[in-house]
C-alpha cells in the first residue's frame, strides 16, 4: 500500500476523496463523514513506501482527487512524472495550444505508424509525449500536475516538467 496505488485505484471510481488507513487500507467516498483530528496520530508507514504515512490506528488520512481527471475506459492513468530536460529517444512528442488527453493519445498513435506505445501523457499544458516505459522512480502526487488542458479545461495536463501519464489498453 502507498499513497499512489490507494489513488490509482479509487480513480477507476467517480468518487471526489480517497483515503489510507491502518497502514494497509485505502478507501474511496464520496463524502467525508468524520471529524478532523490531528495529524501527529497518524503515523503508520506505508509498506509499499515508508516514507509515506497511510493513517494511524483507526484513524484515516483523506485526500481530495483532482477534479478534472480523465475517465474513460479506454485508457488508465498511471499518475504524475517528472520528465527529464533532454528527453532520450524513447519519447515521441507533438505539440499543441489546444492540447487535450484525447489528442494526444491520437497524436501518439499516428506518430509511431499506427504503433502504439504503451505510455503518454501532457508536460506543461501543450506537449504531447509517447514513450514505451514509465520510469516508477519519477512518480510524484498528482496533485502537481494540476495544470488545465487548454483544449479541454476539465482535464487536467501536467505542470513544469512534469506530465499527467496514461497507459495505452491493452
Amino acid at each position: 500500500m502507498t499513497i499512489d496505488s490507494c489513488q490509482k485505484s479509487c480513480n477507476l471510481t467517480t468518487n471526489p476523496y480517497f483515503g489510507v488507513a491502518r497502514g494497509t487500507e485505502c478507501f474511496c467516498g464520496k463524502k467525508i463523514h468524520h471529524m478532523k483530528n490531528d495529524l501527529h496520530y497518524c503515523h503508520r508507514r506505508c509498506p509499499g513506501n515508508p516514507t509515506q504515512i497511510c493513517g494511524g490506528k483507526d484513524l484515516m488520512i483523506v485526500y481530495e482527487q483532482p477534479a478534472a481527471l480523465v475517465k474513460t475506459s479506454i485508457v488508465k492513468l498511471e499518475g504524475c512524472f517528472f520528465v527529464a530536460e533532454q528527453p532520450d529517444n524513447r519519447y515521441i512528442r507533438s505539440s499543441s495550444e489546444s492540447m487535450t488527453i484525447d489528442r494526444c493519445y491520437e497524436d501518439c498513435i499516428d506518430l509511431v505508424y499506427r504503433e502504439r506505445p504503451t505510455y503518454f501523457g501532457v508536460e506543461n499544458r501543450t506537449r504531447c509525449i509517447c514513450q514505451f516505459t514509465v520510469m516508477s522512480t519519477n512518480n510524484v502526487y498528482l496533485k502537481y500536475c494540476d495544470n488545465k488542458c487548454p483544449g479541454d479545461p476539465k482535464q487536467i495536463c501536467g505542470g513544469p516538467r512534469l506530465a499527467v501519464v496514461y497507459e495505452h489498453p491493452k
